[in-house]
């Protein structure tokens, strides 16, 4: 580990010219506005975009394009049609570590080929909450997004990062995507083991991609009893709270000025089951600071209300919907907002 852990440091934040930005998936119709708006709000830095094989790249201004052959992505879920059908971990991973290992600047912001992000005011918070504990694991607390950062407490998904767009030192980055493809079993898990949990029952699939992602970069670091997508025991709710405090800051898709064109959060369905950025600043208090107080009390009574609503009242409330012959309707209704997100 770095010798900065070891003591309290002034640290100012990183210039355009420190960054190179990785935009990692299948070039979409905007990703050339996508690379245009990045050098408007990051002027000096290195762009390089890694995507796959055969795509179409002259209209895409990038410093670099790093070309890889294409893992594919595979079924995650038989019955749901869209950005839910498919599971797109490898193909994340393989595009992500690609074009970070092309990057020569110290710092390394990664995003998406069809995400905006429209300012740079994140940048003042990066290395913010390392100067009075440095971070376990990392050089630098990861910027990371809200979305889809689940709260273990009330969403039973414990590791679950939001992986749309991360801000860190390269080095460290390096690292969370330096790992293995999901393959094998891990593929069809539920089509060979029961499971024990109706939780996103149709899913056969051992972890959710973001899951994958997360827990394979720790079991670098450390021991995980992490045998399944809902295996949220109390030590991995623990293990999760702890890592996005000490490891990451997690920041409102309106702090990171993020425009995802082809997939606006569902705030009906999702944003109750997230950590906002208000919520990582509890979990810093009590996990970092050892401050428990009035925050702590009412973020745990949160939790226990939210998984009441969604555990006893929403099942309810679904088996009306399937009695009145309506529930994919509603359903179609809820998602109205979402679109198809197969190749990033």
């Amino acid at each position: 580990m770095n010798d900065s852990k070891h003591s309290i440091q002034h640290f100012s934040k990183p210039e355009s010219a420190e960054i190179s930005i990785i935009i990692q998936g299948a070039v979409a119709d905007c990703t050339a506005e996508v690379i245009a708006k990045l050098r408007l709000i990051l002027p000096q830095a290195e762009i390089i975009l890694s995507t796959w094989e055969g795509q179409a790249v002259l209209s895409c201004h990038a410093d670099q394009i790093v070309l890889s052959k294409d893992p594919g992505n595979f079924v995650q879920n038989h019955k749901i049609k869209g950005a839910g059908h498919f599971n797109n971990a490898n193909r994340q991973i393989v595009s992500s570590i690609a074009g970070l290992k092309a990057a020569s600047r110290k710092y390394a912001l990664k995003t998406r080929t069809d995400i905006f992000i429209e300012k740079n005011e994140w940048l003042n918070i990066f290395g913010k909450y390392d100067e009075h504990t440095p971070p376990s694991i990392f050089n630098k607390r990861l910027l990371i997004c809200n979305y889809y950062s689940r709260n273990p407490r009330i969403f039973p998904l414990p590791f679950h990062w939001g992986d749309w767009v991360f801000f860190g030192e390269t080095c460290d980055l390096i690292d969370v995507f330096d790992i293995p493809l999901m393959d094998g079993d891990d593929r069809v898990w539920f089509e060979i083991n029961e499971r024990s949990n109706l939780l996103f029952s149709d899913n056969i699939n051992r972890y959710l991609p973001e899951q994958w992602i997360l827990s394979s970069f720790l079991r670098k670091h450390m021991n995980l009893n992490f045998d399944t997508f809902y295996d949220a025991s109390k030590i991995n709710v623990i293990i999760t709270e702890r890592f996005f405090t000490e490891n990451t800051v997690i920041l409102d898709i309106e702090q990171w000025g993020i425009n995802f064109v082809k997939y606006n959060p569902n705030r009906y369905k999702d944003k109750s089951t997230i950590l906002h950025f208000k919520d990582w600043l509890v979990l810093y208090k009590r996990y970092v600071l050892h401050k428990k107080g009035i925050s702590w009390l009412m973020y745990l009574g949160r939790g226990i209300l939210w998984r009441v609503i969604h555990y006893c009242f929403r099942p309810l409330f679904v088996i009306v919907l399937s009695k009145l012959g309506i529930k994919e309707k509603v359903r179609l209704f809820l998602n109205r907002d979402k679109a198809q997100v197969d190749k990033n």
